[in-house]
């Protein structure tokens, strides 16, 4: 293959044949160009705004702010602003809307991020036990805000920090950070 990508040599000869064939055919076609572009074929009026995520620090608005850099400076100022106090994160998720986070937590071998799309009392229970509520921030992640496991678990853990902060709003919800789709939120 022509291809400037190559696989580890332990996989079969007949698996690195076939991946290289699709990485040289993602070359020819230029993909990662039009993925960037949005330019792909299938990029039709629903799923084009699934690309949301190669332009988000474009689409970060703030008033007053108008350039990639002053927006990303929003995302960088809640980060230092919740280094202090804050040693663990955990995903409220399902399916596609927490798969990204288990790929990066793999990757990264993030140990301080927990990933919680199960309604199971055992499921919860076992990760309340791993982690000082305290001294964590959850991130609830939807795409269409209809997903019944997620609410109720945001609603349980909202109202475990409401017990520990004496019903104090503000305070139990700097522990929460909503992701969503911004068409469906």
């Amino acid at each position: 293959s022509s291809s400037s990508l190559s696989l580890i040599p332990h996989f079969s000869p007949d698996i690195s044949r076939k991946f290289n064939e699709v990485i040289a055919q993602s070359e020819n076609e230029k993909l990662a160009s039009k993925l960037f572009n949005k330019k792909l074929s299938w990029a039709n009026e629903y799923n084009h705004n699934r690309l949301g995520w190669l332009d988000i620090l474009e689409r970060i608005k703030q008033p007053g702010q108008n350039t990639a850099i002053s927006k990303a400076q929003r995302l960088k100022d809640l980060s230092q602003k919740l280094r202090p106090q804050i040693t663990t994160g955990v995903v409220l998720g399902i399916g596609g809307s927490a798969n990204g986070m288990v790929a990066l937590k793999e990757i990264f071998n993030l140990n301080n991020i927990y990933i919680l799309g199960s309604v199971e009392p055992q499921a919860i229970k076992s990760l309340e036990n791993k982690i000082i509520l305290e001294k964590t921030v959850f991130f609830i992640i939807s795409k269409s805000w209809t997903t019944v496991e997620i609410a109720k678990l945001k609603e349980y853990f909202y109202a475990k920090m409401l017990e520990i902060y004496n019903n104090d709003k503000e305070k139990a919800g700097r522990h929460f950070i909503a992701v969503a789709d911004p068409k469906d939120n």
